[in-house]
């Protein structure tokens, strides 16, 4: 659930979402881990456009986690075309979960939300 969003579409509007069911095979157990996502993206000019991703994950057994929980998330990027390039990325993320398992500043005290934002830079070469 830790990817960003990225705004790259080619055309005004644009709507998609994805329904995935995983398991890890690999390491001797299978865990059920049900969850979906949903995209609209928006092309406002050839310099600015923006991006607005909602998550579902059931972490039904804590396998991914570390804590059972339902967790939702909701990240809005905006992305500025600079050249050919370089992209400039403002993003805001807020996640909340029906457990408390976000840790505050600091570590000792947790809760059930957290609010982040960051701004990455793409350079194409």
């Amino acid at each position: 659930m830790y990817p960003s969003t990225s705004c790259n579409q080619t055309t005004a509007r644009d709507f998609s979402g994805s329904r995935i069911y995983g398991s890890d095979f690999d390491v001797g157990y299978a865990p059920n881990a049900p969850n979906g996502a949903g995209y609209l993206n928006l092309k406002f000019s050839d310099t600015f456009a923006s991006s607005l991703r909602a998550e579902y994950f059931d972490d039904e057994d804590g396998y991914r986690t570390g804590v059972v929980q339902k967790w939702k998330e909701v990240t809005l990027t905006t992305n500025f075309t600079i050249d050919n390039n370089l992209s400039v990325m403002p993003e805001v993320r807020y996640d909340v979960s029906d457990q408390d398992s976000f840790s505050k500043r600091g570590g000792a005290e947790v809760d059930d939300s957290q609010l982040g934002a960051m701004i990455k830079a793409v350079y194409k070469f």
